[in-house]
This record gives C-alpha cells, sequence and structure tokens, in this order.
C-alpha cells in the first residue's frame, strides 16, 4: 500500500493510526525525494517485520526486503509505538551506496517480540562501506533485543564515533561500533548506560586489523550489567580505550571489565594505554584487566590504569600498569597480578594513594614487583607472595611485603614501616 505525501514535506513524514494495515506496507516518499535526511516518526501501534530509514531510493519503512538503492546516511527514525520482530536500521548499504553514516534511531516505546535482533545506526556489508557517526538513543521498550550497534562496518571500512545511549530495556551485546576487515578500524566510538539490562557484552568499539582506539564506555544510575564490558577489542591493537563506572552507580558488574582486548595472536598486537575508572562504592564487580589478549603474546600491561574509589568488591586486578586510589578505606581487592604480560623489561606496578589512608588486604601476586607512591599510606595486610622488587618512591608502605623481596626507599620523606609486621611474611 503507498501512501502520497504532500511535498511541501518532502524529508520527513509521520506514522499515526495505520494499525488496521500491518504486517506488509511500505511508505514512500513522492518520486523523486532523496533518501538523505528522512525523518520517520512511527506511532501507529502497527506491526512490522524491520524498519528501514532508506529503501528503494526514496526512503520507506518496509517490512522483507533489503534496501537497494538510495543514499543510505543522514537518515532518522523516531519508534514511539509499534512492534517489530525484525531488525531497526538508521541506514544500511548496499552496492549502490556503500556509505551509513549519520543516521539517527530514537526508540521511546514500542515492542519487540525476536529478541534475537537488533537496532543498528548504520550498517554496511559492502567492501570498504563506512559506518560512521551514527546515533541510536533507547529511552523506553518492551521484549528483548539481540544486538544494539551504533554502527556497523563488515568488510574493512571504518565503524568510527557512533554513540549508543541505553536508559531502559533488556539487551545482549552493546558495540557503539562494529568493523571487521584487513585494515578495519573502530575509533572514537561511546557507549553511555544509563539504566536497563545487558547481558551478554558491551563494547565500545571493535575493530579489525586497523584497531579500536579510543573508544569510551560509561555506566551510571541503576543499570544491570551480567555482560563482560570492554572499552576496545580488536584483533590486532586494542589502545587508549577507556571504561568508566561512573559514583551514581549502584548496581553490580558481575561480568569481566577489559580496558583493551586483542583477538588475535601476534606478538606485535597491544592492549596499552587503556583506563578504567571505578568511581562506584560498595559494588561488586568479577575481574577487572588493563589489557588481555587471546594468547597472551602481545604488550598488555604497558601504560594501563585503575583509578579507583576504595570501598568495592573486586575479585582480581590484571594488567595495570598503574593502580591510583581516588580515596581512603578498604582497597577492596582480592588479588593483584603484578605480572607485566607482553611488557619489555620487568615493570613494576604503581600503587598511588595520593593523599588517602588505604588497607590492602587481599594478595599481590605475580612475577612483577610494586611500587608505593603518593603521600598517604598503604597497609598490606594480606599472604603477598610477588616475586618482584619493592619500591617505596613516597609516603609510607606498612605491613606484609613479600618474602625475599628488594626493597628499596628512595626519597627522603618516603617510608618504609619495618617496626610492625613489614616482614613478617617469610621470615
Amino acid at each position: 500500500m503507498r501512501h502520497a505525501l504532500p511535498r511541501s514535506i518532502p524529508h520527513s513524514f509521520a506514522v499515526f493510526g495505520l494499525a488496521a494495515c500491518p504486517l506488509a506496507w511500505s511508505l514512500f516518499l513522492p518520486n523523486g525525494a532523496m533518501a538523505a535526511n528522512n525523518t520517520f516518526t512511527i506511532n501507529d501501534g502497527g506491526t512490522y517485520t524491520h524498519i528501514f530509514g532508506n529503501y528503494n531510493g526514496q526512503g520507506s519503512i518496509q517490512t522483507g526486503t533489503d534496501p537497494t538503492s538510495g543514499t543510505s546516511s543522514e537518515n532518522e527514525i523516531t519508534l514511539t509505538s509499534a512492534t517489530v520482530s525484525g531488525d531497526v536500521v538508521g541506514g544500511q548499504g548496499y552496492s549502490g551506496s556503500s556509505d551509513t553514516n549519520s543516521n539517527k534511531v530514537f526508540i521511546n516505546g514500542g515492542s519487540f517480540t525476536a529478541g534475537d535482533r537488533g537496532i543498528f545506526g548504520g550498517y554496511t556489508g559492502i567492501s570498504g562501506g563506512t559506518a560512521n557517526s551514527n546515533e541510536i538513543t533507547l529511552n523506553a521498550m518492551t521484549g528483548s533485543l539481540g544486538t544494539v550497534h551504533g554502527g556497523t562496518s563488515e568488510e574493512g571500512g571504518s565503524a568510527n564515533n557512533n554513540t549508543v545511549t541505553i536508559n531502559a530495556g533488556t539487551i545482549g551485546n552493546i558495540h557503539g561500533g562494529v568493523a571487521q576487515g584487513i585494515s578495519a578500524t573502530a575509533t572514537g566510538n561511546a557507549v553511555n548506560i544509563n539504566g536497563g539490562t545487558v547481558t551478554v557484552a558491551v563494547v565500545g568499539g571493535q575493530g579489525g586489523g586497523g584497531g579500536s582506539t579510543a573508544n569510551i564506555v560509561t555506566i551510571k544510575n541503576g543499570a544491570l550489567v551480567t555482560a563482560n564490558v570492554f572499552g576496545g577489542i580488536s584483533t590486532t591493537n586494542s589502545n587508549t580505550n577507556t571504561v568508566t563506572i561512573d559514583n551514581s552507580f549502584t548496581g553490580n558488574i558481575t561480568g569481566d571489565i577489559y580496558g583493551g582486548y586483542i583477538a588475535g595472536n601476534a606478538a606485535s598486537d597491544t592492549a596499552t594505554g587503556n583506563i578504567v575508572n571505578i568511581n562506584s562504592s560498595n559494588t561488586t564487580f568479577g575481574n577487572v584487566y588493563g589489557g588481555s589478549s587471546f594468547d597472551s603474546s602481545g604488550d598488555v600491561f604497558t601504560g594501563n590504569t585503575l583509578n579507583l574509589a576504595a570501598g568495592n568488591t573486586i575479585t582480581s586486578v590484571h594488567n595495570m600498569a598503574t593502580l591510583n586510589f581516588t580515596s581512603g578505606g578498604n582497597a577492596g581487592i582480592g588479588t593483584l597480578d603484578t605480572t607485566p604480560t607482553g611488557a619489555s623489561g620487568n615493570p613494576k606496578v604503581t600503587l598511588n594513594t595520593n593523599t588517602y589512608s588505604v588497607d590492602f588486604g587481599g594478595v599481590i601476586n605475580g612475577t612483577g614487583g610494586i611500587d608505593k607512591t603518593g603521600t598517604g599510606t598503604l597497609t598490606l595486610n594480606g599472604n603477598n607472595i610477588y616475586s618482584g622488587d619493592t619500591t617505596v618512591t613516597a609516603g609510607t608502605l606498612a605491613g606484609n611485603i613479600a618474602a625475599n623481596t628488594k626493597l628499596t626507599v628512595v626519597n627522603s620523606g618516603a617510608t618504609y614501616d619495618g617496626s610492625g609486621a613489614a616482614r613478617l611474611i617469610g621470615e
């Protein structure tokens, strides 16, 4: 069924009250209208299979056939009331228009019934096609979704600078950007989770051979995350990504957190310079990694930083070159692994208390050493078994350092509290 629209609104239309023709219908712009800058508002309560921002050179909503012509960028979909059993795609690429950029999708209501389908800001499976600067905002929905991707490029293009904001809903996988292929990049993507439930994975950006760089994941408020969280994933390099657990976060993350993750197996691959910020308190986490790798052959240690508010519960911490305590009290870490995986030499883990007094009751293990910095006091209460050296650069280190470790107090004013239980373990 085709519905003619006035030429006075050639680049936008609204769908209201059309539930009487559900399941198989399309809306088209007037002949000659371009598919760029089309705006769809769907509030009819109808039933749809798929919704695309571009279709057949005109822009449409349709229920079964992929787009085959038209511009795949700068389209906008707002869904308020409908039942959808398939995908919602702001712009989908094809052979005549491979780039899918600057599309927007707003989900303000509606029901998603399949459970394994998804929302895509931009999606292209054409060689070299890009999916950049797309936006998805999910404010309300019922049912569940398998996938939400800001931008997806499957054949060697880029998925950069996409933004996904989740305020509600139950979702399996959330990716800011996904790019696959030898030179594919995922850079500068952002995922903001302010509510809802995520069950499988949260990924800022997932790149191919071109790497994943400078992606950001931020989790706030009462979101329920039973998934693993990745700042970036790549088959080669996953560097300078950031994961932030905001101080407003009141939930728990039962999966693991990775600043960067390498899915490849080359020794030259790196996951370095990543940052994990845990600013919440009284929160439970799984394992936290600055970097990690499929086979641990590359450098996944250098420059990775954990900024940690005290009072949380963390199972273990790995491949963090620096641990900055941003408040005093109980560190809350069960195990700190000092092993500098893939890094040259044998660098230490810097433990910076800043001006705070921090109690570390967990176990410090691994092949690396520790370097106490900051003017505050760090008290080690666990059975520490790390095999590297111990350095006190600033402030006071007290408690149980590892047996047989080489101890160096570097600067005037730095103190090793040897009068208490400082060398109790192993002596």
